[in-house]
């Protein structure tokens, strides 16, 4: 299990690769490891605001950053999570 401040220094560390190969300008951590909830079964919530259309290369990028975490991440776009749920995502998401 991670902390969230070893989430932080991961998704910085491999900031300037993704925002290379994607359009990317930030990733930031939300839900249960934002809040400090994670338990041992949690997730790792990512949220990314983009510059651009990246079509199947969002799964690609998507893929990547699980990669580095090795346990089950989901990463969504800013941009596409829906009204009723962005209010909450904005008040517990730390930006890398």
């Amino acid at each position: 299990m991670y902390t969230l401040e070893q989430i932080l220094k991961i998704l910085r560390a491999h900031k300037p690769e993704l925002q290379r190969k994607y359009p990317v300008s930030k990733l930031g951590v939300f839900g249960s490891y934002a809040r400090g909830e994670a338990g041992p079964e949690s997730d790792i919530d990512i949220a990314g605001e983009l510059n651009g259309s990246m079509g199947l290369n969002f799964v690609a990028m998507a893929d990547e950053i699980e990669e580095l975490f090795g346990i089950k991440t989901d990463v969504v776009p800013m941009r596409s999570i829906k009204p009723q749920y962005l209010s909450y995502v904005q008040k517990d998401i730390v930006y890398a």
